[in-house]
């Protein structure tokens, strides 16, 4: 169903190699150098020119799959700024609200706070 715009960044891989991703991995040493190899896998989902959902571990889009987004899609940065962290700060900000009441409510009870 959404196939066609949605990635899961491990089975491209593996499709692309014609291979399981455990065996890609083992030709390397570090990640990085796998990194180095699979970049090419993550430059022809980009090159699409579609708006989509990759997924993958947080640590894959460091180093060279991060250095791929930024030549491919300049606004990706941008825009994660933009809408992403706004909402985190957000999100932060209503849990320390909520924190600091039930706190608040906690030490009243236990005759702990003076008017």
């Amino acid at each position: 169903m959404f196939s066609e715009w949605t990635h899961d960044l491990d089975e491209e891989i593996e499709k692309y190699f014609k291979k399981p991703i455990e065996y890609i991995q083992d030709e390397f040493l570090t990640t990085n150098g796998f990194r180095k190899k699979t970049v090419v896998v993550l430059n022809e989902i980009l090159n699409k020119n579609v708006d989509m959902v990759i997924a993958s571990t947080a640590s894959g889009f460091r180093d060279h799959y991060l250095k791929q987004y930024k030549a491919t899609k300049k606004s990706f940065i941008t825009k994660l700024q933009q809408i992403i962290l706004p909402l985190l700060m957000n999100f932060y900000q209503r849990v320390v609200f909520i924190l600091r009441i039930m706190i608040y409510r906690n030490l009243m009870q236990i005759n702990l706070v003076w008017d």
